[in-house]
């Protein structure tokens, strides 16, 4: 959810603004998917961290309060209060939009930092069993490093 709010406002204000924080960008026909990437690509270090001016938050670093995960039959894991920084670094691989679809792809690379409260558990799954216990249970502060594609 975070991540189609963010690329929404970024091309909202991207292609539709006239202000000084767009003169630097120029404009990309609608089908063409390599002009578009390296737009995302050149507003991404401009915008990521927040235009007070337009109104526009930070997401580098982004705020993530109560957000769950859960990996099917093993845990679930809630980052109570955090911030993921590094996401003004992502790369963008790839894009294409198809209009007469109604279809746009994009391939993002990032290496993210998640710090702060984190709560897991797993009960009734194979791990407590494993360790030789009912239940795990973990509350504390951590730090979790994700590289992935988006």
């Amino acid at each position: 959810m975070n991540r189609f709010i963010f690329f929404a406002v970024l091309a909202s204000v991207v292609l539709g603004s006239q202000s000084r924080y767009t003169d630097f960008l120029r404009p990309c026909p609608i089908n063409d998917g390599e002009c578009q990437r390296q737009l995302f690509q050149s507003a991404m270090p401009h915008y990521a961290l927040g235009v007070p001016e337009l109104n526009m938050p930070s997401i580098d670093p982004l705020q993530l309060k109560n957000v769950t995960s859960s990996v099917p039959g093993l845990m679930d894991i809630t980052l109570v209060d955090g911030a993921a920084k590094g996401i003004k670094d992502c790369i963008f691989e790839r894009m294409s939009t198809n209009i007469e679809e109604e279809h746009a792809t994009m391939e993002v690379r990032c290496n993210v930092t998640v710090k702060g409260h984190f709560k897991a558990g797993a009960v009734g799954s194979v791990l407590p069993l494993y360790l030789g216990n009912d239940s795990i249970r973990a509350d504390g502060r951590a730090r979790v490093d994700i590289g992935t594609h988006i």
